[in-house]
């Protein structure tokens, strides 16, 4: 869920849920008093949610209705980035490099996060939604490379699913 703050200029009463216009979400529970309140929104989907208060949704001590608010935003992302690897190296190269492709830019991602069979890690390298690793083989036979779930993070702070297993034959 999210939380929105809503300031008036003074106090006001008769504010229900029912005063708000919202988007891409359902309103929750309503806090607060005065001149100072929280609407608690449940997204209902990603991307953007927005709420407003309507034009008349509350009343001062006078009687007078409020003016409609700004329309605040916040972007709503609860999907994990998905990455697959691929070996872009002909057969039988040394170092065998490999591509790893997230389905949006992520940050934080270095070789630890990062599983080998028959090689030996290099550089990563890279930033965004691609990078490389060169592997150099231990001995005859597949080398593998698989990026390990929560090796990296999205924007909106969701970590990876862990990729598929890539491999190569040396």
């Amino acid at each position: 869920s999210l939380s929105f703050g809503i300031a008036f200029s003074e106090p006001v009463t008769g504010l229900t849920t029912g005063g708000f216009a919202v988007t891409n979400g359902t309103a929750g529970s309503l806090t607060g008093s005065g001149s100072n309140y929280t609407l608690v929104v449940t997204p209902t989907g990603q991307g953007a949610v927005t709420v407003q208060v309507n034009a008349a949704a509350a009343q001062d001590t006078a009687g007078n209705g409020n003016t409609a608010s700004n329309v605040a935003s916040v972007t709503f992302d609860s999907v994990k980035p998905d990455v697959t690897v691929s070996a872009v190296s002909i057969a039988n190269a040394s170092p065998i490099l490999f591509a790893i492709e997230f389905s949006e830019p992520v940050s934080g991602l270095d070789a630890s996060s990062v599983s080998v069979t028959n090689g030996v890690k290099g550089i990563l390298s890279g930033s965004g939604t691609s990078y490389t690793l060169p592997v150099t083989p231990i001995a005859q036979g597949n080398v593998t490379l698989q990026v390990q779930a929560a090796g990296a993070v999205d924007g909106a702070g969701n970590s990876n699913n862990a990729s598929n297993t890539a491999s190569a034959l040396y």
